[in-house]
C-alpha cells in the first residue's frame, strides 16, 4: 500500500512538473512572437521608407531577429509547442536572410539561408523556401552549378517536397522544373529536364484534378512546351485550364494570344483571342493589356490611324493602369512619327516625361529623340535633349534611392554617356552599379560593357585585361568565365 501511495505521490509530480514546464513553454512561445512583432514592425519600417535607412537601421532589425531566435529554449517537451517555437525561429532566420537581400550582401543571405535548412529542417515549407532563395541567389550571382543543385534538392520527394497545399501553392516552387530548363547548358541537358519536368507536372494533374495546383503545373507545363518550340501543343494545354466557374480565365486567353503573336506568328488569330478578352471582360485588367496588344498589331501592320483608335482607349477604360498607358502613348508617338509627323510625335513623348515619369518609357523618351536629331544631322538639338536625359535621371536618383527605379536610372546614365563616346563619365556610372549592387547580374553587366569600352573604344588593353580579371574573381562560375580567359589571353 506505501508502495502504491509513493508511486501515486511521484505520478503526481511528474505531472506537476510537466504541467508548469509546459506553462513555462507556452510562455516563451508567447514572449517569441511579441518579440518577431516588433521586428516584423522595424522591417517595415525599413523597406516602406528606403530612403531613411542606413547601415545601424538593418543592424538594428538583423539584431531584433536574432533576438527571437536567442529565446528558443535548449529543450521543449510538448511536441506541438516545439513546432511552434521552431516555425518562429525559423520565419525569423528567412527574415535576417532577406535583410541581407536588401543591402545585396548575397553571400551572408546564403549562409543564413542554410542555417534554415540545418536548424529548422523540421518545417518542410521554410526550408524549401531556403533552399529556393539560396538557388535564385546563386543564379543572381552567375553560379549556375550550385543554382542547379539546389533546384534539384527541391525535386527530392524524401526531402524537400514543392507540391503544396492544392488550393494555394506555392508557385515559385512549383517553377522549379521550368527553371531547370531554362538553365540548361545545351540542348541534351534541357531535353532530360524536359522530360522531368514533363513527368513531374503531369503527376500532379492527374493526382490533383479541378485544382488551383492542377491549373499552375498546367501553365507551367506550357511554358516548357514553349521554351521548346512546341506552341501548338502549349495553347492546347492552355486551353483546359479552367476556373471556378468553368470557364478559361482572361489571363490565360492573354497566353494563349501572345503565343499565337510572338511563337505562331499567326496574327489573325492573336487578334481574335484579344478580342475576344476586351468583349468578355471590358473592365478586367486582362482588357487593358488586350487592347494594348490590339493596338501593337495594327501598328506592326502600319495601319496606324486604327492603331491610335484602339490604344486611345486605354486611357480612357483604364485611367489607372500607367504603366499600360506609358506604353500606348510610347506607341501612339511613334506612329506620328513614322507618318512623318515629328512635332506631334514630340508632343506625345514629351507627355508620356510628364505624366509617367517613374515607366521604362519615360526613361526611354529623351535618348529616342535625341538619336532623331543626330539622324537629322542636327547635334546640337540632340545635345540638348541628351542633357535633359541626364537631368531626368539624376532626379529619379535623388528622389528613389535603394530601389529598383535606382537602378535603372544608373543604367540608362551610364547607355546616355556611352551614346555621346562620354566614355569616363560612362565608366564612373557603371562603377556605381558595381559598387551599389555587387555580385548580381547587374554589376556583371556592367563590368563587361567597362571592359568593353577599355577594348574598344579607349584601346587600354591593359585597362581591360584588369576589368576581365575582376569578372573572374567576381563571377567565377558564370557561363561566359572561358569565353573571358580567351579574352583576356588575346590581349
Amino acid at each position: 500500500m506505501k508502495k502504491l501511495q509513493c508511486s501515486l505521490g511521484l505520478v503526481l509530480v511528474i505531472l506537476s512538473c510537466f504541467s508548469c514546464s509546459r506553462h513555462d513553454e507556452l510562455n516563451i512561445r508567447y514572449r517569441m512572437e511579441r518579440a518577431f512583432f516588433r521586428a516584423e514592425k522595424l522591417r517595415q519600417i525599413l523597406t516602406v521608407n528606403p530612403k531613411a535607412a542606413r547601415s545601424e537601421d538593418y543592424a538594428k532589425v538583423v539584431d531584433a531577429y536574432s533576438k527571437v531566435i536567442k529565446m528558443v529554449p535548449p529543450s521543449v517537451i510538448d511536441t506541438a509547442e516545439k513546432r511552434q517555437v521552431d516555425i518562429i525561429a525559423g520565419a525569423s532566420q528567412l527574415r535576417i536572410a532577406d535583410v541581407y537581400l536588401l543591402q545585396n550582401k548575397l553571400p551572408q543571405a546564403i549562409l543564413e539561408l542554410e542555417k534554415v535548412t540545418k536548424l529548422y529542417s523540421g518545417n518542410p515549407d521554410q526550408s524549401s523556401q531556403a533552399i529556393l532563395m539560396t538557388a535564385q541567389i546563386h543564379q543572381q550571382m552567375g553560379n549556375r552549378d550550385k543554382a542547379i543543385e539546389s533546384f534539384h534538392l527541391l525535386l527530392d520527394p524524401d526531402k524537400y517536397p514543392p507540391v503544396v497545399a492544392r488550393e494555394n501553392p506555392n508557385l515559385d516552387l512549383l517553377a522549379v522544373p521550368l527553371n531547370l530548363i531554362l538553365n540548361s547548358k545545351d540542348k541534351k541537358e534541357a531535353k532530360l529536364e524536359f522530360e522531368n519536368a514533363k513527368s513531374y507536372y503531369g503527376k500532379l494533374i492527374r493526382d490533383y484534378p479541378y485544382s488551383p495546383l492542377a491549373s499552375a503545373a498546367k501553365i507551367d507545363l506550357a511554358k516548357t512546351y514553349q521554351i521548346l518550340g512546341d506552341w501548338k501543343q502549349a495553347i492546347k494545354l492552355l486551353e483546359t485550364v479552367k476556373d471556378s466557374s468553368g470557364s478559361v480565365p482572361p489571363s490565360i486567353y492573354m497566353e494563349i494570344g501572345d503565343i499565337y503573336f510572338l511563337q505562331g506568328n499567326d496574327i489573325d488569330s492573336a487578334r481574335a483571342v484579344f478580342e475576344r478578352v476586351v468583349l468578355a471582360y471590358p473592365t478586367n485588367p486582362a482588357s487593358a493589356q488586350a487592347l494594348l496588344r490590339i493596338g501593337d498589331i495594327y501598328y506592326q501592320r502600319k495601319n496606324y490611324q486604327k492603331s491610335r483608335e484602339v490604344l486611345s482607349r486605354i486611357s480612357i477604360q483604364f485611367p489607372k493602369r500607367g504603366q499600360i498607358i506609358a506604353q500606348a502613348q510610347y506607341l501612339i508617338a511613334q506612329s506620328y512619327e513614322k507618318q512623318g509627323q515629328w512635332d506631334r510625335a514630340v508632343n506625345e513623348f514629351e507627355s508620356i516625361t510628364t505624366n509617367f515619369p517613374t515607366t521604362v518609357q519615360a526613361l526611354e523618351v529623351p535618348l529616342h529623340i535625341a538619336t532623331y536629331y543626330l539622324q537629322q544631322g542636327n547635334p546640337k538639338l540632340a545635345q540638348t535633349f541628351y542633357d535633359k536625359a541626364v537631368s531626368q535621371y539624376q532626379k529619379l536618383l535623388e528622389k528613389y534611392p535603394k530601389t529598383q527605379l535606382e537602378l535603372m536610372a544608373l543604367k540608362y546614365t551610364a547607355r546616355c554617356y556611352t551614346l555621346q563616346s562620354k566614355w569616363k563619365e560612362g565608366i564612373e556610372t557603371l562603377d556605381k552599379i558595381i559598387d551599389k549592387y555587387p555580385q548580381t547580374s547587374d554589376a556583371y553587366e556592367a563590368l563587361r560593357a567597362q571592359a568593353t569600352i577599355f577594348e574598344q573604344k579607349l584601346n587600354q588593353k591593359n585597362k581591360a585585361k584588369e576589368v576581365y580579371s575582376e569578372i573572374l574573381t567576381r563571377f567565377p562560375n558564370n557561363p561566359s568565365a572561358s569565353e573571358i580567359k580567351k579574352r583576356i589571353e588575346a590581349l
